[in-house]
């Protein structure tokens, strides 16, 4: 008797190709409505505005934030609210996806939240102490760096979206007129923390993860 090879992919295979397609899809439609919600913003300027101020922001931030017309500012935030949202959403579904719980996804999204709301409380406040610059201006920068957040959806991309969000917040303050001290004081600040409780969250689980297979 020939014993047959079992070529048929493990459940364990399906699920994992299953989620990885679904992630994707669901990644696609997320930044599709993100672009759509701030392409249809209140102001009603139009794609080609908007285009305009997000990608002014990316490559030119002089352009949005340090002119006296502050429609492009207001647009790019809305385009980071949006992103901010779709981001946190996308987070919390892979999470749940991946078999973690309701629990697990409510935490990553309030993770995400909250720590955007910490960057912006401590830009306003520093910026305050630091920088004569228009509150709109600030709120300009702060929701330009949270455009990148709409791709945090696992731990590796959160870190990529982190670094870019950083990049992005001190190119728009020092387009803003901050100096170079001030800019890295602000982003030091508010991204500082952040990283610092990401490293020590992972350092504590390696820890607990290592203890547990040398008690094995």
């Amino acid at each position: 008797m020939v014993a047959r090879r079992n070529d048929a992919k493990t459940p364990s295979d399906v699920t994992e190709t299953s989620l990885a397609a679904s992630v994707f899809a669901h990644w696609r439609a997320a930044l599709t409505a993100a672009l759509r919600a701030a392409a249809s913003a209140p102001s009603r300027l139009g794609t080609d505005v908007w285009l305009a101020a997000v990608t002014g922001l990316i490559v030119r931030p002089g352009s949005v934030v340090a002119c006296d017309d502050l429609r492009g500012a207001r647009l790019v935030s809305r385009t980071g609210y949006a992103c901010l949202a779709a981001g946190t959403a996308l987070a919390a579904l892979v999470t749940w996806r991946s078999g973690a719980g309701a629990l697990a996804a409510g935490a990553d999204a309030a993770t995400l939240l909250v720590w955007a709301a910490a960057r912006w409380a401590v830009m306003r406040l520093a910026a305050a102490g630091e920088m004569r610059v228009r509150p709109a201006v600030i709120d300009a920068a702060w929701a330009g760096g949270l455009i990148p957040l709409v791709m945090a959806a696992t731990p590796v991309l959160n870190v990529v979206a982190l670094a870019a969000s950083a990049v992005l917040t001190w190119r728009a303050l020092r387009a803003a007129g901050g100096s170079k001290r001030e800019a890295w004081l602000i982003v030091g600040a508010a991204f500082g923390g952040q990283a610092a409780v990401g490293i020590v969250a992972w350092v504590v689980r390696g820890g607990v993860i290592y203890g547990f297979l040398l008690r094995r």
